[in-house]
């Protein structure tokens, strides 16, 4: 018994080195995707880090975020989410958070159009987290390019398309695209 005992936390030390290590690579990488941010967005990889990094830097992203919450009557909430966020850029097409910025800067006025569209009629009062904004242009390029079936695949994989049309959420997201479309 005191042999497996002796086993057990050897491996148990084993496991909180590589713990320890692992973390120092991620504080690593976050630093240095936060000095690239600014004048090297080309070569980060969208990933929840970079995504974080822009959310935290991007005057544009601070802006429309700050526009969603007067207009949800909300309050500010940390980033959540970002891995799903990431999975949805990338499934757009997007590589690099310098091929996502140069999108939102080419698209700004309609992306502000779409979220004050959106937003105008949710007057929620719930926590908006930093980076919503973000999110909300990733649908809009998804309704682009993809319609609801797009948004649905890359951001709601589990709800059924059948079931789409039972969510208002959805018929909301079409209200605000349309406004800012023309359709």
């Amino acid at each position: 018994m005191r042999r497996q005992f002796s086993r057990l936390a050897g491996l148990l030390e084993i496991a909180d080195d590589g713990f320890a290590a692992l973390r120092q690579n991620l504080n690593s990488y976050s630093e240095e995707v936060s000095e690239k941010i600014a004048d090297r967005a080309d070569e980060l990889l969208i990933d929840s880090v970079s995504l974080k990094a822009l959310i935290d830097s991007d005057g544009t992203v601070k802006e429309y975020d700050e526009l969603v919450r007067g207009l949800a009557d909300g309050p500010e909430a940390e980033p959540n989410a970002l891995d799903r966020l990431a999975s949805g850029a990338l499934g757009l097409g997007f590589r690099t958070i310098g091929d996502l910025k140069t999108a939102m800067l080419r698209d700004r006025v309609r992306w502000r159009r779409f979220l004050v569209a959106f937003w105008t009629a949710r007057q929620s009062g719930a926590a908006i987290p930093d980076g919503i904004s973000v999110f909300y242009f990733t649908l809009l390029e998804a309704l682009q390019k993809g319609g609801r079936d797009l948004v649905l695949k890359l951001y709601f994989p589990s709800l059924p398309l059948s079931d789409a049309d039972a969510v208002p959420f959805f018929h909301e997201l079409q209200r605000a695209y349309d406004a800012v479309s023309g359709s």
